[in-house]
């Protein structure tokens, strides 16, 4: 009779400890995504690509690959940005937020009330 009650004891045991790990996993953090985009300056003062697609949480690399001298300045009602990108240098930042997202560069584009013309650029942040 003790044999059986042990038994019983043993297999509450492990029924419990069961649940408890399966309740641990669904409850642990996804891991994080840590993607990252490319946006390059070309020697024809544009970038490249000229749309870029990410999910929330995802970085863009600006890259000027290039002789000249580049910014990257932001526009929009939803986010500022104004960075100059040297011969050779990188700037990136991630995305959290769902988005379009717009930037030029100032010395090589031109914005009047209307579309921006030139060397412009737009990240779209989207769900999978």
């Amino acid at each position: 009779m003790a044999y059986l009650h042990y038994a019983q004891q043993m297999k509450l045991r492990i029924i419990s400890l069961t649940m408890i790990a399966l309740v641990s996993l669904a409850l642990a953090p996804a891991p994080a995504r840590a993607a990252s985009a490319t946006v390059k300056a070309t020697a024809s003062d544009e970038w490249t690509p000229e749309i870029r697609r990410i999910e929330p949480g995802d970085r863009i690399v600006w890259k000027n690959p290039t002789e000249a001298t580049h910014n990257i300045v932001g526009y929009g009602s939803n986010w500022s940005l104004d960075r100059w990108l040297y011969a050779g240098d990188t700037f990136s930042k991630r995305f959290p937020a769902k988005g379009t997202y717009r930037y030029r560069c100032s010395i090589h584009s031109s914005k009047q009330d209307g579309p921006c013309d030139g060397m412009c650029g737009v990240i779209r942040v989207v769900r999978p």
